[in-house]
């Protein structure tokens, strides 16, 4: 279906005259789960599963981190102190802070 000109003018005027007709925010009426997705939402797709064919998990994932990796890290931070300084993170993070997650990573 075309709209003319001449229809969207007369379709934007009616609505901003309603727009206009509000005198106080208190009289807007919020549009029910207009946030939700609701019946737009024909047919999700779960583009995860049709790649892999493993379907995606609710709620959050969280990746594990290996002991050996975050060491490794860790070490190489400590031997290039001019890249942390590069990166914009100066802040120091406390030794005794390190040596508690190395010890919870059972790596100390």
């Amino acid at each position: 279906m075309k709209v003319t000109q001449r229809q969207l003018r007369r379709i934007i005027q009616e609505e901003l005259e309603d727009i206009l007709a509000i005198e106080d925010v208190a009289d807007i009426e919020p549009e029910e789960d207009a946030w939700a997705g609701g019946e737009n939402l024909i047919e999700p797709i779960d583009y995860q599963e049709i790649t892999t064919g493993d379907p995606v998990e609710p709620g959050i994932e969280i990746a594990p981190i290996v002991a050996e990796d975050y060491v490794a890290h860790v070490n190489w931070h400590c031997s290039h102190p001019e890249a942390m300084e590069r990166e914009g993170i100066v802040e120091e993070v406390p030794d005794e802070v390190m040596v508690a997650i190395l010890q919870s990573m059972g790596v100390m």
